[in-house]
């Protein structure tokens, strides 16, 4: 996790994630297209539930060449 003022241009974000980041773990949201800034070859795993499977996520991480991995969860209930 980062401060926001740590990356007042998008752009300088953009370049750390693609220099420090190799894997990027979490639940299926909108925080997990931040993988697009991931450079080649970094891993995606996703975690989602089987009562709602969602391919968007693969097919951006696959087009950026990234290795892409889904955990499909139970639910509760």
């Amino acid at each position: 996790m980062h401060h926001p003022a740590r990356f007042p241009d998008p752009l300088d974000y953009a370049r750390w994630v693609n220099r420090h980041v190799c894997a990027l773990v979490g639940p299926h949201g909108g925080g997990l297209h931040n993988a697009k800034w991931m450079a080649g070859g970094g891993l995606v795993l996703e975690l989602m539930p089987r009562s709602w499977v969602n391919e968007a996520l693969y097919a951006e991480s696959y087009g950026h060449g990234l290795n892409y991995w889904v955990e499909l969860l139970v639910g509760r209930g």
